[in-house]
């Protein structure tokens, strides 16, 4: 554990990157971020079923991921390490 960041650091290390307009299903929302990423989750759900594919990623690794930003957010307000919580999406805690 000597080798982890703190979360402040971490913060401080990170930029955020630009994602091209090819993978935007929608536009930016009013709402915030989580607004206009469930929004693109629903679009890229709604096409894989139009065109008989599959969402990549999948709805289930969405919500996995939006489970790491709110333990991110979490610990960064915190300023403490917090365990991500997968129960209701099949897999163990901290997985």
């Amino acid at each position: 554990m000597a080798n982890r960041k703190t979360p402040e650091r971490l913060e401080r290390d990170l930029q955020e990157i630009t994602g091209s307009d090819t993978y935007r299903y929608v536009a930016p929302q009013q709402g915030g971020r989580d607004v206009f990423l469930v929004a693109q989750t629903w679009c890229a759900l709604s096409e894989a079923i139009d065109s008989g594919g599959e969402c990549s990623p999948s709805f289930h690794d969405k919500a996995k991921i939006h489970r790491v930003w709110d333990a991110a957010e979490r610990s960064s307000q915190e300023k403490r390490w917090v365990t991500i919580d997968y129960s209701g999406l099949g897999m163990r805690s901290g997985a």
